[in-house]
């Protein structure tokens, strides 16, 4: 009877886990992206900016060079692949590397947290942000596959200075193009979305092309 009683609360929590509404899902994945423009020789000619002044491009996973998605899963969450949204080997790691050292020194979000805290974002971080987190991370990896959850997160996180995504980051940072960055600018670039305000001084060094601003607005 207690196998019973364990495995259909099981089932339950399983199904409310995966078909609860998500209604930040459904937006994050239909969100409007920044338009490229380019000329007739396929140079590119502006990247417009959205309405809040953000520029977030797009790139599918398949798309990007594999050295920038290893650097982000290397800097952000190594275990990518062997949990299912939330780590708990990496939670007990970084309880005790926090105790020894008295502060917090480690974290343990995954990236599927981080994507659950873009899309829902919380002011305040604290074990009840840290538990919704863990929550939505949950419904994350209950709904999309490892790839969809990557690309989703690839194409989002903020880099700070009104710029998202690692497509436009690698614009903004180094005015180049993810195809053409050297390992050691893919492997800043991957930790720039920890500490934004520590990049000040590479932020804005180069600008978005912007030419023939009037042809383009017509």
């Amino acid at each position: 009877m207690a196998a019973v009683i364990v495995i259909s609360v099981m089932l339950v929590t399983m199904a409310v886990v995966r078909f609860s509404p998500y209604k930040g899902l459904n937006q994050i994945q239909s969100q409007k992206i920044s338009t490229r423009i380019y000329d007739v020789n396929g140079e590119l000619v502006q990247v417009l900016a959205l309405e809040e002044g953000v520029r977030r491009e797009f790139t599918a996973l398949e798309d990007m060079p594999q050295n920038v998605i290893e650097a982000f899963i290397q800097a952000e969450d190594k275990r990518f692949y062997k949990h299912h949204g939330v780590d708990f080997q990496a939670i007990i790691r970084a309880a005790g590397t926090n105790a020894k050292e008295g502060r917090t020194v480690s974290g343990a979000s995954t990236i599927t947290m981080q994507l659950a805290r873009i899309i829902s974002p919380r002011p305040a971080r604290n074990i009840s942000a840290k538990i919704a987190e863990s929550w939505n991370a949950l419904r994350l990896e209950s709904r999309l596959s490892k790839k969809e959850i990557l690309e989703l997160y690839l194409n989002n996180v903020p880099f700070g200075f009104n710029t998202e995504g690692v497509t436009s980051a690698a614009r903004y940072f180094f005015g180049k193009t993810i195809y053409s960055l050297t390992q050691k600018e893919i492997e800043t670039l991957a930790k720039i979305p920890r500490r934004p305000k520590a990049y000040t001084h590479i932020a804005g060094k180069y600008s978005y092309p912007f030419e023939l601003p009037h042809y383009v607005n017509w």
